[in-house]
Formats: structure tokens, sequence, C-alpha cells
């Protein structure tokens, strides 16, 4: 909420986001508030992780148990596996670690992942293609992501990362408590992420936004959203008006 106000002047239900880019640039001011501000979001963030490994440590017959469900898992991973969020491909692993198909690109989404309908839900349930319905069962989010990939980017994360990795020997790990482990993890690589971006000469550009013409009758993209792999797919007309939309969450 701190960054979004910073950038776009509103904590919640922000409109800084447009069409080709931003609607306002990130100030010099800002740029150094939020600086000065990151050592204060890491020690918050460490401290997290402090409180989450001691609550296993006293109860870890319950996190260890707690709901450990063996999945398939789908997270986006760079070139070299490493942890990402948008700017990458996509990476399937079964429970046991092994890796069935790697950098996949998102438009070719359709191909390896398929929604069935059940009686008892509103929810349509996206599944593996290869595996079917019944063993295609696959998770995403915080745990997914971590489970995938094979490094975090940034020099702390990786150090809780190769903690996380103890926690199965290497394996992916399958209780649903460790979820909150996770996302801390993820939050440390964020702030860290988010220094090096402020320390970008480029960061407060007033180039922030970019205009075309329609060139493309369809466009499929994928990120990794709070809550697991969102995939974008849109098609339009000749004038660029849109006649489809599907939006998957990938859960």
């Amino acid at each position: 909420q701190e960054l979004s106000e910073r950038i776009t002047g509103k904590k919640i239900h922000i409109m800084g986001i447009v069409p080709g880019g931003m609607a306002y640039p990130l100030t010099e001011e800002n740029r150094q508030a939020l600086l000065q501000w990151i050592p204060e979001a890491i020690e918050t963030v460490q401290m997290g992780i402090s409180l989450i490994k001691q609550f296993h440590e006293e109860n870890a017959a319950m996190v260890e148990s707690f709901a450990a469900s063996p999945t398939l898992y789908l997270g986006t991973v760079g070139p070299n596996g490493e942890h990402e969020l948008y700017d990458g491909k996509l990476r399937f692993m079964d429970a046991d670690g092994t890796i069935l198909k790697d950098q996949l690109s998102p438009e070719k989404y359709l191909d390896f992942i398929a929604e069935r309908s059940v009686h008892w839900s509103y929810l349509k349930y996206p599944y593996y293609k290869p595996y079917g319905f019944e063993d295609g069962f696959y998770r995403v989010g915080p745990l997914a992501r971590l489970n995938v990939c094979t490094k975090m980017r940034t020099p702390l994360a990786q150090a809780e990362f190769a903690n996380f990795k103890r926690i199965a020997a290497g394996k992916p790990v399958h209780g649903t408590f460790y979820y909150h482990y996770a996302r801390l993890i993820e939050a440390l690589s964020d702030v860290e992420d988010a220094e090096r971006i402020l320390h970008d000469k480029e960061v407060t550009s007033l180039h922030i936004q970019h205009h075309g013409r329609w060139n493309y009758e369809e466009g499929i993209g994928s990120s990794e959203a709070p809550r697991g792999t969102l995939f974008h797919h849109y098609k339009t007309d000749e004038t660029g008006k849109l006649n489809m939309v599907n939006l998957l969450i990938a859960t």
C-alpha cells in the first residue's frame, strides 16, 4: 500500500495503471522516501520469518501434519529455474519433485491445462491435461512457486529458500501450513527487488506510456498473482473491439 500511494497517490482502488504503461511517474522525492523505508521493511519481514520458524519448532507435529496434500505444482520460473513472477515461462512438477514440463510458453496453456465443471460447485476445476481430471490436480501460489523454482533471485531470500528446501530434503513441501513461510520468503525477495529497482536511474523517467494501434487479433499472457498463476486470453475483431475474454486462475 505504501508503494501504491507513493506511485499513484492512493493506497487502494488505484488509478495509476493505464493501457501502455502508468498514469503518473515516480518522483525523486518518493523514490528517496521508499529507499529510506527499505531497511525497516526488510527488518519487519525478517521478524515475521523468525516468528513463523519459532512456531514451526514449537508445533512441529501439527505443522507437518496439517493438510499435507501431495499434488502436482505449477509456477513461473526464469530461464535458469529462478523464482519469477511475471517475466518467465511455466513449469509443472509432480509430487516427488520431477519436472514434468519446463519453459512452457503461456500462449500454449490450452495444450496442457483443461477445466471441468462439478455438480456441487459454481467453480470450474483446472487440471493438468496429460494426467486427466482424476490425477491432474495441481496447486499454485506461494508454496507452489517455491516448490518449482530452483533458486531465489535475491541474497536474503535465497538464504531462507535454502532452509525451506531442507524441510523435505529437497523434495516438494506438501504441508499447507508452509504457505505462510513461503509467503514471507517471497515478501523478503520482493522488498530486496524493490530496492534494486529504486536504484535504477530509469525508475523516475517521465517516459511512462507507450501508445500503439491495433495489430493483433489475439493476445495471451500469464503472471503470478498472490493466489496463483493467472492467465489472460483476449481476442478482438479487426477494429480492436473485444469479442472474447478468458481469465483462468489456475488454482
